[in-house]
């Protein structure tokens, strides 16, 4: 196990990040908003490619990196964005819920702090389609709570790939495969 320090704001105090064998994250702090910063923290530097790509595809903005041939999978993504009132929505699920999701999103944002700072602790995947993450706000999340509805329908789309009936194929995983494996992150 190798052990990695870095310095945030945003916490009230330490947050102890401790990854088992099985790449599971223990995380510790004195306090809840700090332990979902920490979630946020920890999800963004194992996966920080993959939330940002949810991101993107919730919100309709994968053509901002793989080009026009994806306007229209966007435009699709935009029809079920949530447009209503974001504070309504708040109060309808538990009272701490805009707090978590606040301090989670603060995670992630405190680890694309990082990687603007030492753009090596990106993965590969960034630099490969030539982009960096954007920065998270709590609403992104309602937003884009569509994202699973919206990959059910996809994956009719995903068939026709496989089936050979679409003549499109996606840029991502030709890039990807070619990357191969990459080791996760360990912390001590």
């Amino acid at each position: 196990m190798t052990e990695d320090h870095f310095e945030v704001s945003g916490v009230v105090g330490p947050i102890d990040i401790r990854v088992d064998k099985w790449g599971v994250p223990h995380i510790t702090a004195q306090n809840a908003h700090d332990v979902f910063f920490g979630q946020g923290f920890c999800a963004a530097r194992s996966r920080m490619f993959q939330l940002d790509w949810w991101r993107r595809r919730g919100l309709g903005r994968i053509s901002e990196v793989l080009g026009s041939s994806y306007l229209e999978r966007d435009r699709a993504a935009r029809l079920f964005l949530y447009r209503g009132d974001m504070r309504s929505e708040w109060l309808a699920y538990g009272n701490d819920t805009k707090d978590i999701v606040a301090a989670f999103t603060a995670g992630i944002n405190s680890w694309i702090d990082q990687t603007r700072e030492n753009p090596e602790l990106l993965s590969p995947e960034f630099s490969l389609l030539g982009y960096e993450p954007d920065y998270w706000c709590e609403s992104d999340v309602v937003r884009i709570r569509s994202h699973g509805l919206y990959a059910n329908i996809d994956r009719k789309s995903h068939a026709r790939l496989r089936s050979g009936t679409s003549g499109q194929r996606w840029m991502i995983c030709e890039r990807s495969a070619s990357l191969g494996s990459q080791s996760g992150f360990r912390t001590a």
